[in-house]
C-alpha cells in the first residue's frame, strides 16, 4: 500500500460520496493518537488514558531494554544500564532459583516443585545462610518458621497425627548420583490438630553404616526422648549407662541414684516368694517320723531353687529340740545339709544356736517335684509345727 492509494467513504454532511489518500488517513491517525499518549522519555512510562498519569515502571537512567548478563541471571542497576547477576540465577525449566553461583545443580536432586538453592561460589567454600536480629528483647531472635495445613490455600483445614510440619534434610552425593534425603530433622503433628490438642514432636533420622535404609533414630516428644527398640546411645563416645544397683542394693533400697536391673530384682529380696507349709496343727504334739508333709511344686516355680528354709512352734519345747529335714522325694535327695532345729523353750529356728544351711546342690526344683518334711526330733511337749519355704529364681 502506497500513501498515493485512495480509499472511497460517504459524507453524511454532504450526502456525497467521497475519497481519501493513505497519507491523509496515517496524518489524521497519529495527530488523533497524539492526544492519547506522550512519548517514552526520561524516567517513567505514563497511560493517559484516564485522564491522568500513572507511572507503570521506573528506571533511573535505564540503558535501553537490552538485559544484561546471560540467560537466566537476575537485572540490577549497572550504572544506569541493566546488569546480570551472575550469582543470582533462575532455572525457569525446574523452577529454581539459584544464589551464590553461576549455573545450576541436578534437578533430580531437588524433587521439588519451588526451590530457592545456594550454591557456593566456588568449590571447596561453604554456602551460608545467615539471619541477624538486635534488641535487648529475651525474645528476638532471627526465625526460620514454617506454616503447614492440610486442605487448600483459600480453605485450609487442621494438620492429622504424623502430618510434618517442616523437613530439614540432608542429600548427599554417593560418587553414583545424588541420594536424599539420607539424614533429616522432621517436626511432625503427635496427634490430630483442633483447637484444644496442638501435640508435637521432633524426629531424628538417618541411614544406619552399611545400609541404604534411612530409619528413625530418636524422637523428643511429651514422653521425652524415645530410642528405637534395641537402639543405643553415647555420651562422649563411648556407650552411655545409666549406674545399676546390685541385688543386695535392691534389697536395701536406699539408692535413688541407680536403675535396677531384672536380673538385679531377681538376686533380691522382692525376686523371693515366701509359702508356710502347716505340718502339724496347733493342739497335736509333734513327734518324729518321716513324710510328715508333703507339697508339690508348680509350674509356675520350675527351674527356682530353694533359698531358705526356717520352722515355728505354736508350744514350745520344754526338753530337747525339734529337728527337721526338707527332702526332695521326687530326686531322692535332702535339701538341708545342716538341719533346721529350734532350741528348748523357743518357737522359731531363727533364734536357733546352729542356723539350717541349704544343700545348693539339691536345692533346684521343678514342676512337679514332691517336697516333704520330715522330723528327726520332736523334742518334749512342742505342738503345731510349720515350715516356711522361701524360692527364688534361678539366675541366667
Amino acid at each position: 500500500m502506497t500513501d498515493e492509494d485512495e480509499f472511497p467513504f460517504w459524507e453524511d454532511v454532504a450526502k456525497a460520496l467521497r475519497k481519501i489518500t493513505w497519507a491523509n488517513i496515517k496524518t489524521t491517525l497519529e495527530t488523533w493518537l497524539n492526544t492519547l499518549y506522550v512519548s517514552v522519555s526520561g524516567e517513567a512510562w505514563t497511560d493517559l488514558t484516564d485522564g491522568g498519569e500513572t507511572d507503570l515502571h521506573t528506571h533511573a537512567g535505564g540503558g535501553g531494554g537490552t538485559p544484561g548478563g546471560s540467560d537466566g541471571e537476575m537485572q540490577y542497576n549497572n550504572a544506569g544500564a541493566f546488569g546480570g547477576l551472575s550469582g543470582f540465577y533462575w532455572d525457569p525449566t525446574n523452577g529454581i532459583v539459584y544464589l551464590g553461583r553461576t549455573g545450576t545443580v541436578d534437578a533430580g536432586a531437588v524433587n521439588t516443585d519451588v526451590c530457592f538453592t545456594l550454591l557456593a561460589k566456588a568449590d571447596d567454600k561453604q554456602s551460608l545462610w545467615t539471619m541477624h536480629s538486635w534488641g535487648a528483647a529475651s525474645t528476638t531472635s532471627p526465625t526460620l518458621a514454617a506454616y503447614r495445613s492440610r486442605g487448600t490455600r483459600a480453605a485450609p483445614s487442621a494438620i492429622m497425627s504424623g502430618d510434618r510440619m517442616l523437613n530439614i534434610a540432608g542429600f548427599a552425593h554417593d560418587g553414583v548420583g545424588w541420594v536424599g534425603s539420607v539424614a533429616r530433622i522432621l517436626f511432625k503433628a503427635t496427634e490430630n490438630f483442633s483447637s484444644t490438642a496442638h501435640g508435637a514432636g521432633i524426629f531424628f533420622e538417618g541411614v544406619p553404616r552399611g545400609s541404604t535404609t534411612r530409619a528413625e533414630f530418636a524422637g523428643l516428644d511429651e514422653d521425652g526422648m524415645n530410642l528405637p527398640t534395641g537402639a543405643e546411645y553415647l555420651v562422649n563416645g563411648a556407650l552411655h549407662t545409666h549406674p545399676t544397683a546390685t541385688s543386695s542394693e535392691v534389697t536395701t533400697g536406699t539408692d535413688t541414684a541407680k536403675a535396677i536391673t531384672p536380673d538385679a530384682l531377681r538376686g533380691s529380696d522382692y525376686g523371693k516368694r515366701v509359702g508356710t507349709i502347716s505340718v502339724i496343727d496347733a493342739a497335736t504334739t509333734i513327734t518324729t517320723g518321716d513324710g510328715k508333709k508333703s507339697i508339690f511344686i508348680p509350674a509356675e516355680f520350675d527351674g527356682w531353687k530353694i533359698v531358705a528354709l526356717h520352722a515355728t512352734l505354736v508350744t514350745a519345747s520344754t526338753s530337747g529340740a525339734p529337728i527337721i529335714q526338707v527332702r526332695n522325694v521326687t530326686d531322692g535327695v535332702d535339701v538341708l545339709s545342716t538341719r533346721i532345729t529350734i532350741d528348748q523353750s523357743e518357737k522359731t529356728s531363727y533364734t536357733a544356736a546352729t542356723a539350717p544351711v541349704i544343700d545348693t546342690s539339691n536345692n533346684t526344683v521343678a514342676t512337679g517335684d514332691e517336697i516333704a518334711i520330715d522330723l528327726d526330733g520332736a523334742g518334749t511337749g512342742a505342738k503345731g509345727l510349720d515350715v516356711i519355704i522361701s524360692l527364688q529364681k534361678a539366675g541366667a
